[in-house]
């Protein structure tokens, strides 16, 4: 178990100096414009580094849930303010895409929909570029 977990500390909290956003909004990098000066600076081997964290803690607390918990809606936007540090002012867009939904989606979206969602945004650039190999 990570030392970020053991301690209950936000695992992203533990990986922000790393990822050299020390002194930057919680928000930083999540505006629905990208940032470049936050994108361009991420070290590729800090991010790979809190990604495989991400994974891991998620593998790990995946099984403590009972399957009945899956059903719930917890309170997203009051924690995605408290835990996160992620005012809606700043992230309107997460609060209003994350509320009411069950722990299920919380976990589905960012593990399979987001990643998946970016791999169709890249193959449509790809292809305006007129790179498609098809």
């Amino acid at each position: 178990m990570s030392t970020a977990i053991r301690n209950r500390q936000p695992l992203f909290a533990a990986h922000r100096s790393a990822l050299g956003l020390d002194g930057r909004r919680m928000s930083a990098g999540l505006e629905e414009r990208e940032d470049l000066a936050v994108t361009a600076a991420l070290p590729n081997e800090a991010l790979l580094t809190y990604l495989h964290a991400v994974f891991d803690a998620t593998r790990s607390n995946l099984g403590k849930i009972d399957s009945m918990a899956l059903e719930t809606v917890p309170a997203t936007s009051r924690r995605l303010a408290s835990k996160a540090g992620l005012s809606v002012d700043e992230v309107g867009w997460l609060h209003k895409m994350w509320a009411d939904r069950p722990v299920w989606w919380l976990i589905q979206w960012p593990i399979v929909g987001h990643g998946h969602a970016h791999v169709g945004e890249a193959i449509s650039v790809r292809n305006r570029m007129g790179l498609s190999p098809f």
